[in-house]
């Protein structure tokens, strides 16, 4: 089972193919707590696909609070990012 998440509208392209058509200027980040009821619910889901947006606007803090939740909980997910890069082409020492 796969659980996907869109962390945040917030992008730095404005993508004709992309859902995500109106741009938002203020970010509004998806609360841990659903994520963390949904795989209290179904503990085997096995990935977690991240699209938005772009979720690399989202700082890389809420994604280690993820990761240090899989990892407490023994659970077997694995994070997976859609993502144009640009954030981190332009900032890699951000993501180090």
């Amino acid at each position: 089972m796969e659980l996907i998440i869109k962390p945040t509208e917030l992008c730095n392209f404005a993508c004709t193919f992309c859902s995500s058509t109106n741009l938002v200027e203020q970010q509004q980040t998806l609360p841990h707590e659903k994520i963390f009821r949904f795989l209290e619910r179904f503990p085997k889901t096995n990935t977690i696909i991240v699209n938005g947006g772009d979720p690399l606007m989202v700082p890389p803090e809420y994604y280690f609070k993820i990761l240090d939740h899989l990892d407490q909980h023994l659970l077997p997910a694995t994070l997976s990012l859609t993502t144009n890069l640009w954030d981190f082409y332009k900032r890699p020492d951000r993501w180090a």
